[in-house]
């Protein structure tokens, strides 16, 4: 159950403002003690009643003159910077009040003038208008034009930066896809697709969520470095990037004769083969 909000007034009963007075202080000298020890701070308090003989005074007096000297001694700007008395209170709280009044005032004539400028557009008359009227709903008028005009150089930009984007990924996909031989060029320069008609190939690129595309990209870019992978683990191709290095013949000392045999007349009818074969030229 919420706790019922207590009014602040003076309580007549003698009675009933002694019982009050304990709890309060109590509740007061509570909180005083919390706040010292949660934020290591420096706290005083003096209470002054008709209904205890000394003063009340937490947390010792030693502790509240040496607080209170230290008090004296800052500078008069330092002392008074965050001072206020119930005057200077009262007249915060009213000007705080004073403008919320004004913010509410201003909202609730903007929808008054907004709900007049929707009875104009459903054929509502402005004779009945004053001048004042008339100047606020042109005010509401233009500014609704200024956001709708912004609004919409915002979405006719992000369209534009889309098709910018829709483009690139277009020429991207074409030039991946011709290096990887699957279109070919006809005798004009256009690139059409194998086993696939032109007419067809590009509405249904249009139909494709960007998401679908970019998609496709990847894995056409992953199909791609595993043909290069392919490629590279070939024997030709390894031969080819890393060939041996020349022989160098030493004109001092001629290379010797071969061991195992070889062609040894080339001219005659039946030449030798290494392996005993006969071979003859034609």
């Amino acid at each position: 159950m919420a706790r019922r909000k207590v009014r602040l007034h003076y309580v007549a009963n003698e009675i009933s403002r002694r019982t009050t007075f304990r709890k309060r202080k109590k509740g007061l000298l509570k909180k005083v003690g919390e706040i010292t020890t949660l934020c290591d701070i420096k706290a005083a308090v003096i209470i002054y009643s008709p209904f205890d003989g000394e003063p009340e005074v937490f947390p010792s007096l030693p502790e509240v003159n040496e607080l209170l000297t230290k008090f004296r001694d800052m500078p008069q700007m330092d002392k008074t910077r965050k001072m206020v008395d119930q005057e200077t209170f009262l007249i915060q709280r009213i000007y705080k009040v004073r403008e919320q009044i004004r913010k509410l005032k201003r909202d609730n004539r903007e929808k008054e003038i907004t709900q007049v400028m929707f009875g104009c557009l459903k054929g509502r008359t402005l004779s009945d208008l004053e001048m004042k009227d008339l100047q606020d709903l042109n005010f509401i008028i233009e500014r609704n034009l200024r956001e709708l005009e912004i609004k919409q150089r915002a979405a006719d930009e992000q369209k534009q930066e889309e098709n910018q984007e829709n483009q690139l990924n277009q020429v991207q996909a074409e030039s991946i896809a011709v290096e990887l031989g699957l279109t070919t060029r006809n005798a004009f320069g256009e690139g059409t697709s194998r086993g696939v008609q032109q007419q067809h190939h590009q509405p249904a690129m249009e139909a494709q969520s960007m998401e679908q595309w970019q998609y496709q990209m990847m894995q056409v870019a992953a199909q791609r470095q595993q043909h290069q992978q392919l490629f590279q683990q070939q024997p030709w191709f390894l031969d080819i990037m890393n060939p041996p290095p020349p022989q160098m013949r030493d004109f001092l000392h001629p290379l010797p004769p071969l061991q195992r045999g070889g062609f040894r007349d080339y001219n005659s009818d039946n030449a030798t083969c290494p392996n005993n074969s006969s071979f003859r030229f034609p």
